[in-house]
């Protein structure tokens, strides 16, 4: 019997469905493994019966020995770093050999039914077209999502925590130094401990906006991820209760992975055919998976009735922090109506992140209808950025057959060859340098050609990168299992290490809404200097005057009026920075009044502040018809009862 130098696997060249997954297999085990067709390689192994090939791959071993069925292709495919988890599990775990040997025959005896389904799941082709195009659009988008949200920080940081602002960061690091000493530093890590100063903390916000246009630009691109990240993960912790948002959070978490998904090197502008990483690929999947299954699995967690009957969304309109000028209508759609769209709201919030780990077309189906909802979503409100942001996660699930058609075909045609040179990543190992085959496949030839076959070198990580990889899979376990594991039966270790690696935001619980609000009530600050006659002070935004008119405010987020929100939805003593706002507005304090509409004291401050709760609700058509007003209120209770300074 002939020998071979590498296994060799035999198949059946007249067998379609066998075509198709040959050419997959090889893209994973590379130059490890030959392949020829039973019709070429047949007469040289006479002692294999002509039946074998018939029936099933074989296998040849470089020592004459053959093997068959599944344990030729799971031993094909143990020749590489993805491979060697089946092989190891087909021959180790009890009956997970018999199981597929007997799906292996099952499917070898339908392979015309089988060809028929794999072309509907995947396509004309089931080997991936990469995701090289998808890194470069991702890695622009987050560029775009973190210098809105600086911009959006640069106008309002000095009024929020700045040293005449609400709540200074100074007076908030102090305090916990105070409490806490040297700890404090590990527990609210923030470059503002430098200098928590007006001009420090301005600087952080502008040195955001240069690190995310040089993301943008491609400039040292993992360097510039990394800077993003530590500049607006220390205004987190200095902006307090202002920064702690779920699209803050859900950024912190997105960009962290961006920094490992990002290629190195020094100036990466114009698409390449590098691919990322395929462990950071699939820890962003795995954090859009995260992301709607938690943001569905909370509301019927919470057992508000609201969600189990389906009737939220006919609140949901009229409550929500900013409601844009389609909130008003889609109010007054038919409660059926409100009914179905939150029935289809769960289905893809629940169903469709598992099509993330699905096949192709199946994958992309999940992302598109994700998608879908983020932007149903982004048109009857204002969320920030957080639509924006969750769109690009789900843009990550897409694979280069639709990304790269819409990257600018002027950049195509300057596309830059692959640029693995054979020297390692510094942090995620070989593995993040492959390219696909031959340094003259173009990234639109790949966005064009799903056919076209990757050549990769044997997937090796860095000794961080396995530990960081490691560590983002243990938290992500936590998260998934704080679902349905009790937190409280967690290991202390294990609990311990969650509650400590929370404060650096790497891996976060999500869920909006958990429970929907079906009232609005509105906080109405007003000033007065005879505590007779008093003047409300107008919110750039939020309901106040009921004739002003709704506002397109995302991707811009105006932080002290979302604060607003849900300072209405207990009492000031719950929110002591109401109480701080008041006495910035008797102290006349030009960085918060910049937050603020018209000031009703322009020539000096008020002598008294106080605040009244109100209820709010949309004007019937009849009522906006006739007055112009958007909505109705009805005094409820005095939230705050007048204050002054001491001397006045």
């Amino acid at each position: 019997m002939n020998t071979t130098v590498k296994p060799l696997l035999i198949y059946d060249g007249q067998c379609a469905f066998c075509r198709l997954w040959i050419e997959r297999w090889k893209t994973i085990t590379g130059d490890s493994v030959d392949y020829a067709t039973s019709a070429d390689a047949a007469a040289a192994h006479p002692l294999i019966p002509t039946e074998e090939f018939r029936k099933s791959v074989v296998l040849v071993l470089p020592d004459g020995s053959y093997m068959t069925g599944a344990r030729a292709v799971f031993t094909a495919l143990g020749k590489s770093a993805v491979g060697r988890f089946w092989l190891l599990l087909y021959n180790r775990v009890p009956g997970f050999g018999a199981s597929a040997e007997s799906l292996y025959r099952s499917i070898a005896g339908y392979r015309d039914e089988m060809y028929l389904l794999t072309r509907v799941l995947w396509g004309k082709s089931v080997v991936s077209p990469g995701f090289a195009a998808t890194r470069w659009l991702f890695l622009r988008g987050m560029a775009v999502v973190y210098g809105i949200a600086f911009t959006s920080l640069f106008t309002q940081i000095l009024g929020l925590v700045g040293s005449k602002g609400i709540s200074p960061a100074e007076m908030f690091l102090e305090a916990v130094h105070a409490q806490m000493g040297s700890a404090g530093v590990l527990y609210y890590p923030t470059l503002a401990w430098l200098d928590p100063g007006d001009g420090f903390l301005t600087g952080l916000c502008i040195a955001g906006m240069v690190s995310s246009g040089m993301l943008l630009l491609g400039i040292v691109p993992r360097m510039s991820a990394l800077l993003c990240w530590l500049l607006y993960f220390s205004l987190v912790v200095a902006g307090q209760v202002f920064l702690q948002f779920q699209w803050d959070v859900l950024l912190l978490e997105a960009g962290f992975l961006t920094i490992f998904f990002a290629p190195p090197g020094l100036f990466r502008f114009l698409p390449d055919a590098t691919e990322p990483p395929r462990a950071v690929r699939w820890l962003l999947w795995l954090l859009v998976f995260r992301l709607m299954l938690m943001s569905g699995a909370v509301k019927l967690s919470a057992g508000d009735p609201n969600w189990w009957n389906l009737s939220a969304l006919s609140y949901h309109y009229q409550t929500q922090c900013l409601p844009n000028p389609i909130a008003w209508y889609a109010y007054r759609l038919p409660l059926w109506f409100h009914q179905a769209s939150t029935f289809f709201m769960f289905i893809i919030e629940i169903g469709a992140p598992f099509l993330i780990f699905s096949p192709r077309r199946l994958r992309h189906l999940g992302a598109l209808l994700l998608i879908a909802l983020q932007v149903l979503i982004m048109l009857t409100g204002n969320f920030a950025f957080f639509n924006w942001l969750s769109i690009l996660l789900c843009l990550a699930i897409l694979d280069d057959g639709v990304t790269g058609k819409f990257i600018p075909a002027f950049l195509l045609k300057r596309t830059r060859p692959p640029t693995n040179t054979g020297s390692p990543d510094p942090v995620l190992g070989p593995s993040a340098n492959r390219t696909h085959t031959g340094s003259d496949t173009t990234l639109l030839e790949r966005a064009t050609n799903s056919a076209i076959i990757p050549s990769k070198p044997p997937r090796r990580s860095g000794a961080v990168g396995i530990i960081i990889v490691s560590l983002m899979v243990l938290l992500n376990f936590n998260q998934l299992a704080g679902l349905v594991i009790p937190r409280s039966w967690w290991p202390s270790p294990m609990a311990s290490f969650s509650r400590w690696a929370s404060h650096f935001h790497i891996v976060n619980g999500y869920g909006l809404f958990r429970v929907m609000t079906t009232k609005r009530p509105e906080i109405i600050l007003e000033g007065s200097d005879d505590r007779t006659n008093w003047k409300p002070y107008e919110f750039r935004y939020k309901p106040g005057d009921v004739s002003k008119p709704l506002h397109w405010v995302a991707p811009h987020q105006p932080r002290l009026d979302w604060q607003m929100w849900f300072a209405a939805l207990g009492d000031y003593r719950g929110n002591g920075w109401v109480v701080n706002l008041a006495i910035r507005l008797l102290e006349g304090s030009p960085d918060v009044l910049a937050l603020m509409g018209d000031n009703p004291f322009p020539d000096r401050p008020p002598a008294y502040v106080r605040a009244l709760l109100y209820e709010y609700r949309f004007a019937t058509p009849e009522e906006r018809g006739s007055t112009g007003a958007v909505w109705t209120r009805t005094l409820n209770s005095v939230y705050m009862h007048p204050i002054s300074l001491e001397g006045r």
